[in-house]
């Protein structure tokens, strides 16, 4: 089982890819992936649920989670800055990173793939989530 402190350093790397970014997605095809509940591509055990102002980020084997506060920039990008965790660890990497700008790249029928920065970062990171059917 994976602790939640490494939840975020998983996210951030979920998915990593060495390919060149796609182009960005337009505004009418960002706006159904505001909110909504997601998982991972490469860690589904992790699930997102987001609405308009909050996003929580649930391992589904620990039962830990992480509460992030959403802004959005534009229509494809949005922000998400740490406000709790169930974990001290997570408490600890949350405040490190400070603001993780993600933007919205692509999208499909599915979901969406991203790119994710922050100054804390050394170089993008690249992922993609799915939207979760129940």
């Amino acid at each position: 089982m994976k602790h939640i402190a490494s939840i975020l350093l998983l996210i951030l790397t979920a998915g990593f890819s060495h390919e060149a970014a796609a182009q960005i997605a337009t505004s009418s095809e960002c706006s159904q992936y505001k909110t909504g509940t997601f998982y991972l591509t490469t860690m589904p055990w992790i699930v997102v649920t987001r609405d308009s102002t909050t996003q929580v980020e649930m391992d589904t084997q620990t039962g830990k989670s992480a509460t992030y506060s959403v802004t959005w920039v534009d229509s494809c990008t949005y922000e998400l800055r740490f406000v709790k965790s169930t974990d001290k660890k997570m408490k600890k990497s949350g405040r490190k990173i400070k603001v993780l700008r993600i933007q919205i790249t692509s999208v499909d029928e599915e979901g969406y793939k991203y790119i994710a920065n922050a100054p804390e970062l050394q170089a993008p990171i690249r992922g993609s989530m799915k939207r979760k059917v129940n």
